[in-house]
């Protein structure tokens, strides 16, 4: 593990905490020490969502893509939290999954992929305020017609990340790959004077 980063980086990120039992360094420490021929670019151990971002008029416009649909509402929501790639290496401003959150949100009957996202990202948004919460992974549990439900892993702080407001999801299947993609357009809050 000492020498790997896609061995270290994974540990770090679900034991934080993590000791070399022989000479007792935190294992985030050996990201910043492996030997050159071991040097390796680290390899994602949870699901790597293809994310990219563009500046869209009063915000930001996130893009996602994922396997499936379920997948794509855990992208979409890490993605709009701005959490940290996978298997990044540990630095000053990482978010160590610490504390979990449930989130849950009621579907309306009948309602469109586009709209579930809606309202799932929204569920996010009301747990991440109310929590305090700034999210490293954002997993879905149940993906039923009726409820969405799933965990959000991060760190409480004591005020919640500004992120601003989810307003427009549009998501599509890529018939050729079978992959699900969305564009998400949030409102970011006009700076205060």
């Amino acid at each position: 593990v000492r020498t790997r980063n896609s061995a270290c980086g994974p540990l770090v990120e679900v034991a934080d905490e993590a000791r070399d039992p022989e000479d007792t360094r935190f294992a985030a420490e050996l990201l910043f020490e492996l030997p050159a021929p071991y040097l390796e670019r680290p390899q994602p151990f949870t699901p790597e969502f293809e994310t990219t971002r563009r500046r869209i008029p009063g915000g930001v416009g996130h893009s996602v893509t994922a396997r499936d649909a379920t997948d794509l509402l855990a992208a979409i929501a890490e993605a709009y939290t701005w959490a940290q790639r996978c298997a990044e290496p540990v630095g000053p401003k990482s978010i160590l999954p610490v504390d979990i959150v449930d989130v849950a949100a009621p579907m309306p009957p009948g309602s469109t992929p586009d709209q579930r996202a809606l309202v799932w990202l929204r569920a996010v948004q009301a747990v991440i305020v109310r929590e305090r919460l700034w999210v490293r992974r954002a997993v879905v549990l149940q993906d039923a017609t009726d409820w969405v439900r799933g965990v959000l892993f991060g760190r409480v702080h004591h005020t919640p990340p500004d992120l601003g407001d989810p307003r427009d999801v549009t998501t599509s299947v890529d018939p050729d790959s079978g992959h699900h993609a969305a564009e998400i357009g949030v409102i970011t809050t006009p700076a205060k004077p």
